[in-house]
């Protein structure tokens, strides 16, 4: 049994089953954690209307969107970490397939369709020259297959930024600073808990520092090997409810 302090999760092909469904067992686990004093945060790639519109509630305290670009906690927006409008538009032309998109406000703009991308995701039309908001974005996507595209692209890109592989789809190009590591350590320290006492589980190439970085970073069975290698400790699958297991197992409550 492991004294843990605060879990942080991803959520598609970790948290969810591959319906898009958390379980009720699951949903009990993470409310007997927060009941405990345990907090709760959910760390995704996804936006947030994604998480509150298309997803039940998931009990949590805390949650990092678009991979850390936004923090919220109890709630409430506590922090940040976007692409200034400027480097937008110096980032869009590196698009290798001339198809892109941008996240800005929690809306999605792209200049072709996203069907096969994100089928059913509201999606805003424009050729980048009108439309889109002269504010910071919190990600930019460009359709993507391999690990070779993304690092043919993060050459290109200006230092403050990265670009990573999501689920084999799409390369997500960030601020450096936006990542699920650094959103989970932010959300701890206002907890006033160390790193070594939060509990991370993933499956993906984002999650990979988070679950490195953490005390106890798990990975499900269903994980990518880079993950895997990065955990300490592997779980059962999403299908499994493999999070809500090993907590339930490892987790001292009160």
């Amino acid at each position: 049994m492991f004294k843990i302090k605060m879990i942080a999760t991803d959520l598609d092909r970790t948290l969810l089953r591959e319906d898009k469904t958390v379980s009720n067992y699951t949903r009990s686990v993470l409310k007997r954690c927060m009941d405990a004093g345990i907090k709760v945060v959910l760390a995704t790639g996804r936006p947030i209307r994604w998480v509150l519109e298309y997803l039940d509630p998931i009990p949590c305290d805390a949650a990092v969107y678009h991979n850390g670009a936004i923090i919220f906690i109890n709630g409430e927006q506590a922090a940040s970490f976007g692409i200034p409008h400027e480097d937008v538009k110096k980032i869009l032309p590196l698009t290798p397939c001339g198809r892109a998109y941008v996240e800005i406000n929690d809306i999605l703009y792209g200049n072709e369709p996203a069907e096969d991308i994100w089928p059913g995701i509201p999606l805003t039309i424009t050729d980048f020259s009108d439309k889109l908001p002269k504010q910071n974005a919190d990600k930019i996507l460009f359709p993507m297959q391999t690990l070779e595209e993304t690092a043919a692209v993060e050459k290109l890109l200006p230092n403050n930024y990265y670009i990573q592989l999501a689920e084999n789809t799409v390369g997500m190009i960030m601020h450096r600073d936006a990542n699920k590591l650094n959103g989970a350590r932010f959300i701890a320290r206002r907890f006033g808990i160390d790193l070594s006492e939060v509990a991370s589980f993933g499956d993906d190439y984002n999650d990979v520092a988070m679950l490195g970085g953490a005390g106890y970073g798990v990975a499900v069975a269903n994980a990518i090997p880079e993950a895997k290698a990065a955990a300490k400790f592997i779980c059962g699958s999403n299908e499994e409810d493999g999070v809500a297991k090993w907590i339930e197992k490892n987790a001292i409550f009160p």
